[in-house]
């Protein structure tokens, strides 16, 4: 992991850095001139309460800002185009002893993978930096039944 620009924004929501693992990316922003990409990610942190049933501890909606980044195209992204869940964010630092190739990483500092949830591909690309440019703290009443559980009779 590296040191992430204006993390303590996201740490604040969780208490922690999250692990993004059920997070739901619900947006993608290419700015090409610029070689930027912003990433809105909802970041879920979820329990199971004694009826079997998953609910919201916290949710954080944080836009991510990646600069100067190399390897991000439209057709990479494509699948997360309209909310995809992941399994988690992941970033290396090439100090950190990140296997490199040399042509994929350029002169990058930072290699940014999104996880995969089965059926999905991974995505990956390679920036100077990242940066947390918001983070908000939302609620959402939803609940998830388990899908080991049987949900409780109406009676």
């Amino acid at each position: 992991m590296i040191a992430v620009r204006d993390a303590h924004l996201l740490e604040a929501c969780f208490g922690r850095w999250p692990d993004f693992r059920g997070a739901e990316v619900s947006g993608i922003r290419l700015i090409a001139p610029l070689r930027q990409l912003e990433l809105d990610i909802e970041v879920v942190e979820l329990f199971v309460d004694s009826h079997g049933i998953y609910r919201d501890r916290q949710r954080c909606l944080t836009i991510f800002g990646f600069a100067n980044v190399l390897g991000a195209h439209s057709a990479l992204f494509e699948p997360f185009r309209h909310g995809r869940v992941i399994d988690g964010l992941e970033i290396t630092s090439r100090d950190a002893g990140a296997p490199t190739n040399s042509d994929a990483w350029g002169e990058r500092q930072c290699r940014v993978r999104l996880l995969p949830t089965p059926g999905f591909p991974e995505a990956q690309f390679f920036c100077d930096e990242v940066t947390v440019l918001r983070a908000t703290s939302i609620s959402r009443a939803i609940s998830y039944v388990a899908p080991f559980v049987k949900p409780m009779s109406k009676e």
